[in-house]
């Protein structure tokens, strides 16, 4: 979660701040054709990284769901960083073998075309990118498919005492942040059969944007512990320090149990010592 988390913060950058800014200035490719180039390739790799990432996490709740030692086995401490550098080579793989995505401000999101005036009729379209929105939005739904099945199985034949409070939790965060990537790979995929309006182009970015914005609202509205440390660094940044009324309690209470313990155990505590 921490990865994909740094890869939302980046697509962020590109699906929310350089679009606008270019939407603003009415852009074309040809104002900026280097930039464009590079930032579709950037667009590129950590869209398809992110979509390995939620295939990934999608993946290990169903091994956490069903077989546990599978998942503990696969990835255990360091060699969940393997998965993530490997999903991180696909996003390179697929801007390497695959043409880079223009923002278009006639759509107002990134299309598989340049427009560059005077040849729109241009030949300009890649196989690799819809093969792999089919491919994520399969593998998620199946993944969360097989999670409910297990689930189901296990209501039913009285097993879900070995299902613990935090992997409940775990599992409804990653639904909530899976499920947005699910249907964005379903409408860009859906694009490929039908002849997408201006309405839906911008639906599908409005998704797109959701997409790397709502994980930010699951952390904090559903995990108790990065919403607890969020408070405090907030709490600190403006010179408010939480819990003092605990801390003065916890000093209070710390100096009598240092004195019962520098006592012998058949020692009176309210005997004078000259007696």
């Amino acid at each position: 979660m921490f990865a994909l988390g740094v890869i939302d913060c980046l697509c962020i950058i590109l699906a929310y701040f350089y679009t606008g800014y270019w939407y603003m200035i009415g852009y074309e490719y040809c104002m900026y054709p280097y930039t464009s180039y590079w930032v579709g390739n950037l667009n590129t790799v950590v869209i398809n990284t992110c979509f390995m990432l939620s295939m990934l996490l999608a993946f290990n709740r169903f091994l956490d769901m069903w077989k546990p030692e599978i998942g503990e086995r696969l990835f255990k401490a360091n060699r969940t960083w393997i998965f993530v550098f490997a999903a991180v080579l696909f996003g390179v793989f697929g801007a390497y073998y695959s043409i880079p995505a223009f923002f278009s401000t006639d759509f107002g999101t990134f299309i598989y075309h340049p427009l560059i005036p005077g040849k729109e009729n241009l030949k300009y379209y890649t196989i690799f990118q819809p093969i792999i929105n089919m491919f994520t939005g399969v593998s998620i739904c199946l993944c969360y498919s097989s999670i409910c099945i297990v689930y189901w199985m296990r209501l039913r034949h009285g097993n879900l005492q070995t299902q613990t409070d935090f992997q409940k939790r775990i599992l409804i965060q990653a639904v909530l942040i899976c499920f947005p990537t699910f249907t964005v790979t379903c409408m860009w995929t859906s694009f490929n059969f039908i002849t997408p309006t201006s309405f839906l182009m911008n639906v599908a970015h409005l998704n797109w944007q959701l997409m790397h914005a709502v994980p930010a609202f699951v952390y904090l509205f559903v995990n108790k512990t990065i919403r607890r440390r969020a408070f405090v660094m907030i709490f600190a940044c403006i010179g408010v320090t939480p819990g003092n009324s605990y801390h003065t309690n916890s000093k209070v209470d710390s100096t009598p149990s240092k004195s019962i313990e520098l006592q012998s155990p058949n020692e009176d505590p309210h005997q004078n010592p000259r007696d």
